[in-house]
């Protein structure tokens, strides 16, 4: 069970090690003499207010870059954006509002990887198959795609590159893309901020981040799971040969 379970549970590696090591803290911040989880809330809620903002767009438009977002933890920053915030109507607009400018730049860049042929300089990360099945999803489904794909920005990159592959128009591209983030940012933002509905005390920033984490954690083993069976179902099944089988008579 454990080799079966090894590549599904690496896939979700980068949440479920934040979750772990983050339970671990808060468990053993008192015995140490570490800050209050309160305090420490206090504190990084004081640092994002001088410093959040420019970290938020830089963070969030690495985030939105094809093939980089893989790599790049901008989910996190954008979340703990939400988290640290004062959860006021004006506030969490303004994290939406910087998430929608730079998540459109970024597609900017995706769509002219697609456009002008670099999406290829990716191929050898295993890119070509993400393309591909994201080109059959816009055959298929359509604009709907476009929409589905705006509650991730790692997906909506691939649907910009593939938009750019097939010379479709960049305006038209361009207006999708940025209707369905106008639709689903605001979406997003409230589910996050009122997670911290449920964890009124003074740890509830940390108790609602690794709550986050592990279900970040669940929905990547999940994901993983079912690209495999998918994959294995798309294997056609082997056929004997006809000199194969009257050997075998």
């Amino acid at each position: 069970m454990a080799l079966t379970w090894r590549p599904h549970l690496a896939q979700a590696a980068f949440p479920l090690t934040n979750a772990v090591l983050l339970t671990i803290f808060a468990l053993a911040a008192p015995s140490l003499g570490i800050p209050e989880l309160a305090e420490l809330t206090t504190t990084a809620q004081t640092w994002f207010a001088h410093y959040g903002f420019p970290i938020l767009f830089i963070s969030a438009f690495l985030e939105a870059l094809y093939m980089v977002n893989f790599y790049f933890p901008g989910s996190l920053i954008i979340v703990l954006a939400v988290l640290l915030s004062p959860k006021t109507f004006s506030a969490l607009a303004l994290v939406t509002a910087i998430c929608w400018l730079a998540f459109m730049a970024a597609n900017l860049v995706n769509y002219a990887l697609g456009r002008y042929g670099f999406y290829r300089l990716f191929n050898f990360l295993g890119a070509e198959d993400m393309l591909r099945r994201t080109s059959k999803f816009l055959a298929r489904y359509g604009h709907l795609t476009t929409f589905l794909a705006a509650f991730h920005p790692n997906w909506l990159a691939l649907v910009m590159v593939c938009y750019g592959m097939s010379r479709f128009p960049p305006t038209r591209a361009f207006l999708y893309a940025g209707l369905s983030m106008a639709v689903t940012g605001p979406i997003l933002t409230t589910l996050v901020a009122t997670t911290t509905l449920f964890t009124q005390h003074g740890g509830g920033l940390f108790i609602t981040l690794i709550a986050l984490f592990y279900l970040w954690a669940a929905a990547e083993v999940a994901a993983s799971i079912w690209r495999s069976r998918t994959k294995r179902m798309r294997v056609p099944p082997t056929r004997k040969s006809s000199g194969g089988m009257q050997g075998g008579r």
